[in-house]
C-alpha cells in the first residue's frame, strides 16, 4: 500500500523526542502539574512531608529550587568535557558486554561484534517495506545512510553531544526510574549548511541518541524507590562541569552509590531492548526534485531495540516501530481503496482514538489546566503499537498526490463539536465553549510525534492563542553538533524548566513507601 502523509501535521514519529517531549503514560511529568497550585509554584509540602518539613526535606528542597534548568542535575552539554569521557566505540563495546551473549565472545571478536551492530542498523536502510499487523507499511530506501556501513570513520566520527536527565517520564508508580540518554552526532565530511544541503557529503548530519530506560534500584518500595535516583542527578548542579562529567561517567558506564542504595550503569543490553527503552537515529539526506528548485533535505527518524539475532546469535539493533506513530492514513478513516487488514486496523483506530486517545491529547483542559506549560508538558499520546509505522520525514514527499490536508480528514473521524462536547462530559460542564479545534488537537498529536516536536508542530496552534514552541539553533535537532551541543529553544523555554519542577515535586513532596 502507498504511505500517505498529512500536509498541515504529518502523524509519524516518536513521543519520546531527541531530548525533548512528553513522552508516553502517566509519568511524573503528570504528578507534578497535578500537584502545582499556580503556573509556576508547586505545593511545597504533602502531609507526610510536613511532619518533616523542618528538618532534610525542607533542606533539600530549598535546595531543589535553586537547580538551574540548563545545569548539569538535567543535561549536560560540555563537548570538550564529554569527549574525553564518553565515546561511541565504549557505548556500543557496553551494550555487547553485557548481552545475553557475551560469555560466548572471545576478545578478538569484539571489535568485530561492535561493527555488526552498527551495521544491522543501517541495514535497515536497504528495505523498502515492513509490516505491521499484516498490513505492509512503505519504507524509503536510504542509499547514503546505508553506505555509512562501509565508512571506517564512522566510529571515530560519532561525538558524544549531551547527557539528558529524563526522570520525567518514570513510570508513576515507580516501575522504573525514567530514561538516561545520551546523544551522539557525526561530526565530520564536508562543511553544508545548517540543513545539513551540500554538494559532496548529502549525508552529513546523522545523530544517535541512546535511551536507556533505568530499572528501580529498590523497587519493593514503589515510586519512592527512585529516590537515589533523584537525588543523585539533584547532586551534580553544585559540582564543576570538571567534577561532573566524571560523575555522570559513573552513572552511564560503571554504576554508583548513592544514599547508600546501588545504582547500575545506564549503558545495558537490557535497558536498550523490547519492552523498556530504544536507541533511535536522526539523519537527513538531500531528496532530487523534479527541478533543482525542488530539492529539499529531509530528515527521517527510526527507532531500533537491543536484540540477539536468531541465525547467529549476535547482538543487533532490531528495527521497530517508533512508537506513537500512527500510520498516517487512520486519521483520514478511509476504507475504500485499502485492504482488509487495514479496514480492520482503521475501524480500531477510530474507535481506540475516542476512547484512549483523546483523553491524552485534552488531558491538560480535562484536569483543568490551561497555561501554556500545563499544556505543552500535559499532552501525551500512548497508542496502541499495532497502529505505528516504521519511519519519521520531516517534510511531506515532494509528488503530493497522495497526501491528506488536515482539512479533508473525516468529520465522522473528528469534529470541532465531538471535542467540545467531550471536554463538557468529562468535566461535568455544559454549554462551555473550549474554542478546542479538530485541527489543534491534530497539531498536538503531531507534536507527541518526534519530527512534530522537531518541525512540523513549529509554531502550530494546539490552543486558542497558543503555538507549538520553536527549536533555535541547530535547525532540527533539540542539541546541535554544529553549534558545540547549543540546546533549542524549546528545551530552554519549555522542557527543561518543567523537567525541574518534575525534580523539585519528587524532593519536596517525596512519594509515600509502597505498602509490602
Amino acid at each position: 500500500m502507498k504511505k500517505l502523509v498529512i500536509v498541515l501535521a504529518m502523524l509519524a514519529a516518536s513521543p519520546l523526542t531527541n531530548a525533548g517531549g512528553r513522552g508516553e503514560g502517566a509519568n511524573l511529568m503528570d504528578r507534578f502539574l497535578e500537584s502545582k497550585t499556580t503556573e509556576t509554584k508547586v505545593v511545597k509540602f504533602n502531609k507526610r512531608s510536613d511532619m518533616l518539613a523542618g528538618g532534610e526535606i525542607a533542606e533539600a528542597c530549598a535546595n531543589a529550587e535553586k537547580i538551574n534548568p540548563e545545569g548539569s542535575a538535567l543535561v549536560f552539554n560540555n563537548l570538550p568535557l564529554l569527549e574525553s569521557k564518553f565515546s561511541f566505540d565504549a557505548v556500543l563495546q557496553q551494550i555487547i558486554a553485557t548481552s545475553p551473549v557475551a560469555s560466548h565472545l572471545q576478545p578478538d571478536e569484539v571489535a568485530t561484534s561492535k561493527t555488526n551492530l552498527l551495521d544491522s542498523l543501517l541495514q535497515s536502510y536497504t528495505k523498502d517495506s515492513a509490516s505491521n499487523q499484516g498490513v505492509a507499511m512503505e519504507l524509503d530506501l536510504r542509499p547514503d545512510d546505508a553506505a555509512l556501513a562501509n565508512d571506517g570513520q564512522l566510529f571515530s566520527d560519532m561525538k558524544p553531544l549531551g547527557l539528558f536527565n529524563r526522570i520525567d517520564l518514570a513510570d508513576r508508580d515507580g516501575k522504573h526510574c525514567g530514561e538516561y540518554r545520551i546523544a551522539f552526532g557525526r561530526i565530520a565530511g564536508s562543511e553544508s549548511d545548517i540543513n545539513g544541503n551540500s554538494n559532496s557529503n548529502n549525508n552529513n548530519r546523522f545523530l544517535m541518541i541512546f535511551e536507556g530506560q533505568y530499572p528501580n534500584p529498590q523497587p519493593e518500595l514503589g515510586l519512592a524507590g527512585c529516590a537515589p535516583v533523584v537525588n543523585y542527578w539533584a547532586s551534580l548542579d553544585g559540582l564543576s562541569d570538571e567534577k561532573a562529567v566524571v560523575e555522570l561517567h559513573k552513572f552511564f558506564m560503571t554504576g554508583t552509590v548513592q544514599d547508600g542504595v546501588t545504582l547500575p550503569a545506564v549503558v545495558n543490553y537490557q535497558n536498550y531492548s523490547a519492552d523498556r527503552g530504544q536507541v533511535r537515529v536522526n539523519s537527513i539526506v538531500l531528496v532530487e526534485g523534479p527541478t533543482p528548485n525542488l530539492n529539499q533535505a529531509r530528515w527521517q527518524l527510526r527507532e531500533f531495540k537491543t536484540a540477539i539475532g536468531t541465525e547467529d546469535n549476535s547482538v543487533e539493533f532490531s528495527h521497530v516501530t517508533v512508537k506513537a506513530n500512527p500510520l498516517a492514513e487512520l486519521y483520514a478513516y478511509s476504507t475504500s481503496t485499502n485492504t482488509e487488514a487495514f479496514n480492520a486496523l482503521s475501524d480500531s483506530f477510530k474507535q481506540d482514538f475516542v476512547t484512549n486517545m483523546l483523553p491524552q491529547l485534552l488531558a491538560p483542559e480535562l484536569k483543568g489546566k490551561t497555561s501554556p506549560s500545563d499544556i505543552i508538558n500535559g499532552i501525551f499520546l500512548d497508542n496502541d503499537d499495532k497502529y505505528n509505522e516504521f519511519q519519521s520525514n520531516s517534510e511531506t514527499p515532494i509528488d503530493e498526490t497522495d497526501a491528506i490536508n488536515v482539512a479533508t480528514v473525516s468529520e465522522n473521524f473528528l469534529s470541532d463539536q465531538m471535542i467540545n462536547d467531550f471536554i463538557n462530559e468529562r468535566t461535568q460542564q455544559s454549554g462551555v465553549n473550549h474554542g478546542i479545534t479538530r485541527e489543534m488537537v491534530i497539531n498536538r498529536a503531531n507534536a507527541m510525534t518526534c519530527q512534530g516536536c522537531h518541525m512540523t508542530a513549529l509554531a502550530q496552534y494546539v490552543a486558542p492563542g497558543l503555538t507549538w514552541p520553536l527549536m533555535g539553533p541547530g535547525g532540527f535537532v533539540q542539541i546541535s553538533e554544529r553549534e558545540n551541543g547549543a540546546l533549542s529553544t524549546a528545551l530552554k523555554d519549555q522542557f527543561l524548566p518543567a523537567r525541574k519542577g518534575v525534580m523539585e515535586n519528587f524532593i519536596c513532596n517525596p512519594p509515600a513507601v509502597a505498602s509490602k
